[in-house]
Parts: C-alpha cells; sequence; structure tokens
C-alpha cells in the first residue's frame, strides 16, 4: 500500500562532525529536558556508529557529517529518537535514527541514499516543524502538539483501519492493536538481549541476500497506490528465478516491471487498500508454481527473530507486512537479511521514491509486534 505519511525530497542543514569520535551539532536539541551530557552522549554515539559502519554507507575519506535534522516523541511525550543524516563532502550518503532512551537499542533505523536524496524522514519533519512530531513505528509519524492531541489522533487512526478492515478477524485484530512504539516490549527485548537467540554456532553472525528492488510506482503500473504486495512479490521471484536459477516466471517474461506487477496484482488479488497476508501468500504461490508445482508458503502472524535468521540462512527472502492499525495500510518489505549481534534486520522497501532502492536496516523489537511475516520454500 502507499506510505501515505510522508512526501519524499532532500533536504539540507548544517552542522558537522569529524572523526573525532565527538559530535559537535550547530543544532541544539529541541527538548529542553534533555541535558547537554545526554546531547553529548547520542552525538558522540552516532559518530561512533556511523563510523564502524562506514563501507554500508560507502564513505570514503576519514571525515564525515552526521547532521541532526529534529526529535521525535513517543506518545507519552517524552523524546525517543534523534533523526540525522549521514554526508560526505556535502552529498547525502543516509539516515541514522538513533534512540534517546537508554533502555532499548540505541539505533532504530538507518539506511543507504544512494543518490543522493533523502527517501525517509527528512522533508515531512521539516514542513512540520510548528508542532512535535511523534514516532510512532517504522514510516509512520503523526504530528500533534500534546499527548492528549495524539491520542486523539491515535483514535482516529484506528477507527479509519477498522472501516476498512476486511472481515471480523481483522477488525477484532485491529481494535487489539496498540499503536506506537511500545516501549515496554523494547525494553525486554533489549535486557534480554535478543542477540543470543538460540541457534546453533554454525549461524553467521550477519547474512544478506541478493535482493535487487522493486519500486511499486514504476512505469505502467495500473494501481501504484495498492501494489506494494506484489512489487514485493516481483523482488522474490525474480530472486529465485534469475539469482538462484530456479524455474520460475520472472521480470523478462512480462516485458517489463510494471506488467509484471500487474500481473501479480491479479495473481494476489489485491484491493486499493493493499493485499493482506494470506492473499499474498496464496497469490505468489500460485506465481511461482505457474510452470513447476514446488512451492509453498509460510505465514507467521507472530514471527520472531529466530524465525527470520533461520529462513534467510536457507535463501528464503522475507516479505513482511504492517498490520493495519499500525499506520500503514498492508504496507510490504522484503527482508534480505540480519545482525544478529545487533538484532536488526536488513530489507528493501518498495515504496518510498524512485531512489530508494538502497538497503534498510530496522532494529527488531521496532518492528516485531506490527507485522506478519510470509516466505516461500521448495515442497
Amino acid at each position: 500500500m502507499n506510505k501515505k505519511r510522508f512526501v519524499w525530497s532532500f533536504i539540507t542543514l548544517g552542522f558537522m562532525v569529524l572523526m573525532l569520535l565527538v559530535a559537535k551539532p550547530i543544532n541544539s536539541f529541541a527538548n529542553e529536558s534533555v541535558s547537554k551530557a545526554i546531547e553529548d552522549k547520542i552525538n558522540k554515539n552516532v559518530v561512533e556508529f556511523i563510523s564502524t559502519e562506514k563501507t554500508f554507507f560507502d564513505l570514503q575519506g576519514a571525515d564525515f557529517e552526521a547532521e541532526l535534522v529534529r526529535e521525535l516523541y513517543h506518545t507519552d511525550d517524552s523524546v525517543l529518537a534523534y533523526y540525522y543524516q549521514v554526508k560526505e563532502n556535502g552529498v547525502l550518503k543516509g539516515f541514522v535514527l538513533a534512540s534517546a532512551k537508554e533502555n532499548i537499542d540505541f539505533i532504530l533505523e538507518y539506511g543507504q541514499f544512494p543518490d543522493n536524496v533523502d527517501t525517509k524522514y527528512a522533508d515531512v519533519l521539516l514542513q512540520n516543524v510548528d508542532k512535535k512530531a511523534y514516532f510512532l513505528g517504522l514510516d509512520f509519524i503523526l504530528f500533534a502538539n500534546n499527548k492528549v492531541e495524539i491520542a486523539k489522533l491515535v483514535e482516529q487512526e484506528k477507527e479509519e483501519a477498522i472501516e476498512n478492515g476486511e472481515s471480523v478477524e481483522v477488525i477484532q485484530e485491529i481494535r487489539n492493536t496498540k499503536p506506537g512504539v511500545d516501549l515496554e516490549e523494547m525494553e525486554y527485548s533489549f535486557k534480554s538481549n535478543i542477540n543470543s537467540i538460540s541457534l546453533n554456532n554454525t549461524v553467521p553472525d550477519e547474512y544478506s541476500l541478493s535482493i535487487t528492488r522493486i519500486w511499486q510506482r514504476a512505469q505502467h503500473v495500473a494501481n501504484p497506490n495498492s501494489s506494494c504486495g506484489p512489487a514485493s512479490g516481483a523482488m522474490i521471484a525474480n530472486y529465485y528465478g534469475q539469482v538462484r536459477g530456479f524455474n520460475v516466471r520472472t521480470t523478462p517474461y512480462y516485458a517489463n516491471v510494471g506488467t509484471f506487477i500487474n500481473h501479480l496484482y491479479f495473481d494476489m488479488n489485491s484491493l486499493p487498500i493493499g493485499t493482506n497476508s494470506f492473499s499474498f501468500l496464496n497469490g505468489l504461490t500460485l506465481h511461482l508454481n505457474h510452470d513447476v508445482n514446488q512451492w509453498e508458503g509460510v505465514r507467521n502472524g507472530e514471527p520472531t527473530f529466530a524465525n527470520v535468521i533461520n529462513a534467510i540462512n536457507k535463501h528464503y527472502p522475507v516479505a513482511y507486512v504492517t498490520r493495519l492499525g499500525n499506520g500503514e495500510d498492508y504496507h510490504w518489505r522484503v527482508i534480505k537479511g540480519y545482525k544478529k549481534p545487533q538484532g536488526q534486520v536488513i530489507y528493501k522497501d518498495s515504496d518510498g521514491g524512485e531512489s530508494n532502492y538502497g538497503d534498510l536496516v530496522a532494529t527488531w523489537s521496532l518492528i516485531q509486534n506490527q507485522i506478519t511475516t510470509v516466505y516461500f520454500r521448495m515442497k
């Protein structure tokens, strides 16, 4: 489904951090309750993190800029995170969303900007500076003056999702959903150290599949606002057919990406609201078996980090959908890898602009209670 919360564009601000592992922002933190000591610690930690991920961000030299854009709030009115742009010689390389809370994972999200375009949060954050920006989850930001207003907005989001519910079961699921970042659950995951999940010693600390991103709004796509499911399915089909060499119909069979997405839209019985997890599973299973009946889908409504790691290590890309009531109407992404010690997943997003083809990373604890996963394997 379309990610209706954001407008995607490039911005520039000014604050430079050298590879001295000490950040010195021009922009001061907006929240007066954040002490100078905490401010310095967060900046220092962001710089240290970027310096360890120079290859990921394609940083060539010794110097880089970590530019603070804005703070984001939790629904309890406390500052939850800070959004930074990563630059080198004035060129955008990526972003980091760093937590302001010491009892949850420090890095909530980060990603690449291969075309020097901010495809994440900067534009929307700077367009709404008159109100607080409340971070309710991956790609889900609402603006309000205080926690009373944001609570009303969240309730309106749920009611809208209930109106779009396709069945009694879906509507009940929405009613039980608590939109927003669950700090208690994230703290539990952090303290229980989800990176020490029970997996055998042969599991690598980090692994990534070769997934090429497909844009849901590519030329010839008939339903661009609701084709994230079919576009994600096309990524998986192309991986199995073009990378793994299985007898699976891929983009060239349909002449172009748009026609391929339209075909999967039909196979998945997608709707203007998007594609639910059952339709995605049944539709992509149908497509994968067009020529050889050898594929089956596996759906998980309560996935674990271990589930994802096991699937990726077996070379199964994992599609996941944000459930109704969590800010996006059935938005699909494809997990292509993981970083086990950090408890993070690496994914591709079918939306977010044509330039959003770089790798994106999110801490598992941020998304684990808001998604349903589907992957496909040989029978």
